[in-house]
């Protein structure tokens, strides 16, 4: 497998700035929600409690964690981490330059790619707003085989410079404390016989977090390069995968030389390196 970023076509100059608002990396965006979308009504079918942005709905835990304050409390902890953030504006706004974001483009372009590939054997949704703003995750990934969540993921936007090197910094310092916490999380296990899903909403403790990092050009080429079908892909996603897989798969082998790693955690990613052999094989399959 290779580790290296996926090469792009045509004159495009990776250090040119790209036009947000032009006609036609608009049109990628909207492919992009389009995408979303499809990725959405796929998890619903499976009963899995998501928004319409693919994120964890915590409103479908109130009845598990038997606590409707408690949620309530999150909620207000999300809209007042938003408001400082977004001083002044309203919700129309807010969402608006949201989606406008590198980001975030970056999120539903990850989300989109493993999904698309992984499908079949995970479940691969966005963290709730709740955890993605309290615990610094933006993706879980379930194995359907053992119900577990396998690993987090948290996006930066570069592959080199200072952004990166503290990412890197903070994400390998919160695995040799335990690794992260997920309060929304899903234990999500298929039923070989029936093909039905069992879903148990429940916190998870000691997972593995890992970066997925990819430079602006990258984000806007693997855009314009995306197909947006379920059963469908280019060959740029194809190496957008393979380069996700081989980012992940060297950050387990440099935990895994790390002599102050919990041993929870060790244990954890040792069934992630599992699961991790069934993804690879798909892409080595192709």
């Amino acid at each position: 497998m290779k580790f290296e970023l996926p090469e792009q076509s045509g004159s495009h100059n990776k250090d040119e700035k790209i036009d947000a608002n032009s006609p036609e990396h608009k049109k990628d965006s909207e492919k992009m929600l389009e995408f979303m979308r499809k990725i959405y009504d796929d998890l619903k079918k499976q009963n899995i409690p998501v928004e319409s942005d693919c994120r964890i709905d915590i409103n479908a835990f109130v009845e598990d964690y038997n606590s409707r304050e408690a949620v309530a409390r999150d909620r207000e902890y999300v809209r007042y981490c938003e408001d400082m953030f977004y001083h002044g504006l309203g919700w129309r706004e807010r969402e608006k330059r949201r989606k406008n974001t590198w980001g975030e483009k970056l999120e539903m372009l990850k989300t989109s790619v493993f999904h698309k590939f992984l499908r079949g054997e995970f479940v691969v949704a966005r963290s709730s707003r709740y955890d993605d703003i309290k615990n610094g995750i933006d993706n879980v990934i379930v194995d359907k085989t053992n119900g577990n969540v396998i690993c987090a993921l948290d996006e930066v936007g570069d592959t080199s410079g200072d952004v990166f090197r503290e990412k890197e910094r903070k994400i390998l310092e919160k695995d040799r404390r335990g690794g992260s916490t997920l309060k929304y999380g899903l234990v999500i296990k298929e039923d070989k016989e029936t093909q039905k899903l069992s879903i148990n909403k429940t916190s998870i403790k000691n997972i593995p977090i890992f970066y997925l990092a990819l430079p602006v050009s990258y984000i806007n080429h693997g855009m314009k390069e995306f197909i947006p079908d379920l059963d469908k892909a280019s060959q740029y996603e194809k190496d957008l995968f393979s380069f996700f897989v081989g980012l992940l798969q060297n950050q387990i082998r440099a935990l895994k030389l790390d002599p102050e790693l919990p041993q929870e955690l060790g244990e954890r990613i040792e069934e992630f390196q599992e699961s991790l052999s069934k993804i690879t094989a798909k892409i080595d399959g192709k």
